[in-house]
């Protein structure tokens, strides 16, 4: 038989427990969701640091890096909370710290140091420092509060865009270590600031945001359109050392920790320098402001964005009484700056930025290569700053050309150095449909007045790299993966001036040899060059001849059409782009165009152009008109053996002219020599002439040419086709049964 197992009391009634007690778990799971972002340790809110501040001030210190890595504290006051217009509210405090008082203030680079206040024996986090006064009551700052950090942590704050600058009156003055304040003048950034005359009782600050350019001369045209180009985004720019060398091994971040958010680095970079406020996790919020601001430079950040972030060392502090600064420089990568927002900037922890290298290789006067490697970031140089091609030519260089034109100046010493030379500028870029390259080779020439070898050299990298990555219809997605430039330069010019076109004769149908002379640089004797333009047959020989360089026609749009009103370009593929930029002629092309005028169509004649390229970079332009004059038969179509009346005129005339015929029968080649010459009568500034042409048996084109009205103008020609109606006769025989049907025209040749 078999047993029967007996149930164990209450062995239900504790497996419903264990079963409610884990769905109430999975459920509390379920509604917490993910961790609220935020600093690990203790904060308070405006709420309860408002409660606190009725009492008086608060004591607290800022944890931030005077030199070396290590943060530490330095004693301050919290004094006051400012009702700010556009940042919402910020924490007025002051130090009388010696620290601060012996460099003259706040410095920049100390802006993300967190402040804390002591809450009944307890420090608890309230902000970050942000603004700093200037030149009016040293000491006093402004804090960002946490919470507002914390926000932008979880997501974008919205903020409305402040005026260059912005008054506040506090609700009441506030004593502080060097006086009492009654207002604050709020600037976006110190240029604004240093246009602010303070008034008794008035502190004026701006953010201390500061960023640092290394490995170019301050002096250089390269440092000083980079360095306005951050000082637009708010930021107090220094110069500071090359950075070529290997990157310092710093400490893992931590608050007060001295950190850098680099938009390149290699030979030269530069980035926004400050402090690390928290670390959450693999996240860091730093600065307390934002690092690059709006067009107008308003104290908004950029939103979404990429600089590598990076550990820093601080040297020292630049005292001054008008606006101090950390000597900092960054080191070793510590992840990627993600976020630019209106209370700081967020960082993630781990992999740095994604970057391309700018390289270039520049020998001068044949000596050894100087090469220059500069890693910049995809979004810096792509987003942020890649600079503008309008159809006007290169507008913004953007970064990356002004990278290049530092690498140039560097191996030439020289930031306004005359002298030429030649380039081969490759920039190799890729999207979803492929990968591509353009190279171009080309020559320069500068006159260290005007234009300087440094800068002009660099030009077509700066104009490749702008047109392949600017889409203005939003439908390319260019990756860089890298610019390289290899130059030869020389203190030798390779210029030469255009002066005059001399032509053997009229310009006709066919080739047409044209002698274009010209200085070269260096000597005085005159030189000449021998170039063929071929015309279609049908062109109207009544026009304008231009000779002038083709790269230089190009950027004022020669060969564009005129037309009424103004219109966008189509959108293009980045192949198209790749081509058109392979194809654009370079500096030492040289352009002649005949530009016909005077034809019968309605529609407008098209020019005829030849491009030859050359070992110089001409300036000038040659503008000749030829000397217009016009011609017809009666009859067009005349039968065998019949006379044409031939009539001309020419315009602008100031006496008799003497006209040049020439006849080439059909088949035959171009007649070099005329087979007679008629005198056209003037008449009211004008010439005509009329002449018989004796019986024709075949058909002929006949060409008038008539000399240059100046020195300043080319001879005229004009042409006229006459065609032979010919005679046709048909002889009938038979002949052994055969009919033979014999077909005769006269003349022979006759078309």
């Amino acid at each position: 038989m078999g047993r029967t197992r007996q149930r164990q009391p209450g062995h239900r009634r504790r497996l419903s427990i264990v079963l409610v007690v884990a769905l109430v778990a999975l459920a509390l799971l379920a509604a917490a969701g993910p961790a609220v972002a935020g600093p690990p340790g203790p904060t308070l809110d405006l709420a309860g640091l408002q409660a606190k501040l009725a009492s008086g001030p608060l004591d607290g210190y800022m944890l931030t890096t005077m030199r070396g890595s290590t943060p530490e504290q330095i004693p301050l006051r919290v004094l006051a909370v400012v009702e700010a217009s556009t940042w919402g509210k910020l924490i007025l405090f002051d130090s009388a710290d010696p620290a601060i008082i012996d460099i003259g203030g706040i410095a920049a680079g100390m802006s993300g140091s967190p402040v804390y206040v002591d809450d009944s024996g307890t420090h608890k986090l309230v902000g970050a420092v942000s603004y700093g006064d200037d030149f009016t009551l040293h000491g006093t700052g402004l804090a960002t509060p946490i919470e507002y950090m914390v926000s932008d942590q979880d997501a974008a704050r919205s903020v409305k865009p402040a005026d260059a600058t912005q008054t506040v009156t506090l609700d009441q003055p506030v004593r502080t270590a060097a006086g009492v304040v009654k207002t604050l003048v709020l600037a976006a950034n110190e240029k604004a600031a240093s246009a602010v005359t303070a008034a008794a009782g008035q502190s004026v600050m701006h953010p201390l945001a500061l960023a640092e350019i290394g490995g170019m001369p301050a002096t250089s045209a390269a440092y000083k359109k980079l360095a306005a180009r951050l000082e637009k985004s708010g930021l107090t720019v220094i110069p500071a050392a090359a950075g070529s060398k290997a990157p310092a091994t710093t400490p893992d971040l931590e608050p007060g920790s001295p950190c850098g958010v680099l938009f390149s680095n290699g030979f030269y970079w530069m980035g926004a320098l400050g402090t690390v406020t928290y670390v959450d996790g693999d996240e860091a919020m730093l600065f307390g402001h934002p690092i690059l601001a709006d067009y107008w430079g308003w104290g908004l950040g950029v939103g979404p964005m990429q600089g590598t972030l990076t550990g820093a060392t601080v040297e020292g502090v630049w005292p001054s009484s008008w606006s101090p600064y950390k000597l900092m420089t960054p080191a070793d990568a510590k992840g990627t700056a993600v976020q630019d927002r209106s209370a700081g900037v967020l960082a993630r922890l781990g992999d740095p930025a994604p970057e391309y290298p700018v390289t270039t290789s520049v020998t001068v006067n044949g000596g050894a290569p100087v090469v220059d490697t500069t890693n910049m970031t995809q979004w810096f140089g792509v987003d942020y700053a890649p600079g503008s091609v309008s159809e006007y030519g290169l507008e913004d260089w953007g970064v990356t050309g002004y990278v290049v034109s530092a690498g140039l100046c560097h191996a030439l010493d020289s930031d306004m150095a005359s002298g030429s030379g030649t380039t081969t500028t490759t920039v190799k870029v890729s999207d979803a449909t492929g990968s591509y390259t353009v190279s171009r080779d080309n020559i320069w020439d500068a006159d260290g007045d005007w234009n300087y070898l440094g800068e002009l050299a660099a030009f077509d990298a700066a104009e490749i790299f702008s047109s392949l990555v600017n889409d203005p219809y939003g439908l390319r997605e260019v990756h860089v993966d890298s610019v390289d430039v290899m130059a030869a330069l020389s203190s030798a010019r390779r210029s030469a001036g255009l002066v005059n076109v001399r032509l053997q004769r009229a310009l006709r149908p066919g080739d047409n040899g044209i002698a274009i002379e010209y200085y070269r640089y260096g000597s005085p004797d005159l030189q000449t060059m021998h170039v063929t333009l071929t015309i279609p047959a049908g062109t109207s020989l009544n026009g304008y001849l231009d000779v002038l360089s083709a790269a230089e026609a190009a950027s004022w749009g020669y060969f564009e059409d005129g037309g009424d009103g103004w219109s966008v370009a189509p959108p293009e593929t980045l192949e198209q782009v790749v081509d058109r930029l392979s194809s654009e002629s370079t500096n030492g092309d040289l352009l002649v165009d005949f530009d016909p005028s005077g034809s019968n169509s309605d529609a407008a004649p098209e020019s005829v152009s030849t491009i030859t390229p050359t070992d110089r970079v001409f300036t000038g332009e040659v503008h000749m008109k030829t000397r217009f004059m016009d011609m017809g038969a009666r009859p067009g179509t005349v039968d065998l053996g019949q006379p044409v009346l031939v009539r001309g005129w020419i315009d602008r005339a100031k006496g008799d002219v003497k006209v040049s015929i020439y006849r080439r029968g059909a088949g035959m080649p171009d007649p070099t020599v005329p087979t007679q010459t008629v005198t056209a009568k003037y008449e009211q500034g004008s010439a005509f002439f009329t002449f018989m042409l004796p019986p024709m048996r075949h058909n002929e084109q006949i060409i008038a040419e008539a000399p240059a009205l100046s020195a300043e103008s080319l001879p005229g020609a004009a042409i006229v086709n006459v065609k032979i109606q010919a005679r046709v006769s048909l002889a009938v025989s038979h002949s052994a049964g055969v009919w033979n049907y014999t077909a005769t025209v006269k003349p022979k040749g006759t078309g």
